[in-house]
């Protein structure tokens, strides 16, 4: 589901609060709002800012600036259920991170099965042959430069 990014502050306070799981702005709780836009837009870079809009956070002026707005939020979170919600966003990008780097992998595998791909050691017989060549080549111009040296 794509959310409409906020066009005002009023918009970002209520859909901030609608993701922190906080109904109203309060002197009391402000501070932790603000906290808590922090730890999402952490997240929210983690994740390349996808499922949540790209613009700024609110600053904690704007928030204090908003006193008594209340939001029509239907879930509410204490700090334990913040932390666990956290959590669970972190394990979800950490698990689908795993999973594309799994494609990602496999797809080289393919590529490189494709290609006949070459062992460690296969390389590196063929990287020393070709350093014996250039060697050879080196001391047979100077054997070359000593029998005719212009």
């Amino acid at each position: 589901m794509q959310i409409q990014e906020p066009t005002t502050i009023e918009e970002a306070i209520r859909l901030l609060l609608h993701y922190i799981g906080i109904v109203k702005v309060t002197d009391k709780n402000a501070d932790k709002i603000y906290k808590r836009s922090k730890e999402l837009q952490v997240l929210a870079r983690a994740i390349g800012s996808n499922g949540f809009w790209q613009g700024r956070m609110p600053s904690l002026k704007e928030i204090k600036d908003h006193i008594g707005y209340t939001a029509d939020v239907t879930v509410t979170h204490d700090d334990k259920k913040w932390d666990k919600v956290l959590l669970k966003e972190i394990v979800t990008l950490a698990k689908a991170e795993g999973e594309a780097e799994l494609e990602r992998l496999a797809k080289e595998e393919e590529a490189d099965e494709e290609e006949g791909s070459k062992t460690i050691n296969e390389e590196n017989e063929e990287a020393t042959k070709e350093l014996e060549e250039l060697t050879e080549e080196s001391e047979s111009s100077k054997e070359d430069k000593e029998e005719y040296p212009y």
